[in-house]
């Protein structure tokens, strides 16, 4: 079976359809002047909603010092339609939510305010530098989602998780 190595991680991780949109988007950030360290793939969590334990997990997440900034949605196809899969992913990965979710295609972006849900910026220049994110996510304040937005949001995640292409096409 066909291997990667991550980029930021440097681990072995097997082929799927998705990982080389993913290893086109890390390279993007790190030309942008992010760091190893500020850039957390895979990025896991593990909540209790309406007595459901659920998982969610973000392909990538980036932070800003203290805080999440930037979550990250890389995976080929349409852009419109990972919009709310990513909006409900940063409502749910973190305490608080990152200010601003980013979908990719590794040929287009969109750059999302998590609040909103609005379109702030299309193209692969969505994609702020690491000084541009820093001072974005400085300018907001910590968006704590509430407990219905968040069991709205899981809902929503799990649709989106369970519609989920197979990590490779066999057609």
């Amino acid at each position: 079976m066909e291997t990667y190595t991550d980029l930021i991680t440097g681990k072995s991780i097997p082929y799927n359809d998705d990982e080389y949109v993913r290893q086109k988007v890390e390279a993007i950030l790190l030309e942008k002047g992010y760091t190893k360290d500020q850039v957390e793939v895979d990025a896991y969590r593990e909540m209790t909603l309406e007595d459901h334990t659920i998982n969610f997990r973000a392909d990538i997440l980036i932070n800003c010092k203290d805080r999440p900034g930037l979550i990250l949605r890389c995976a080929r196809g349409s852009l419109v339609t990972r919009e709310r899969e990513t909006i409900a992913t940063a409502c749910l990965i973190t305490d608080p939510a990152p200010p601003f979710a980013l979908v990719c295609n590794g040929e287009d972006a969109e750059l999302l305010e998590v609040v909103t849900g609005k379109v702030l910026e299309e193209g692969l220049k969505a994609i702020p530098t690491a000084g541009e994110l820093a001072r974005m996510v400085a300018d907001t304040e910590p968006y704590q989602p509430s407990e219905r937005k968040r069991i709205n949001a899981a809902r929503i995640y799990a649709a989106y998780a369970f519609l989920q292409c197979p990590p490779a096409c066999r057609v």
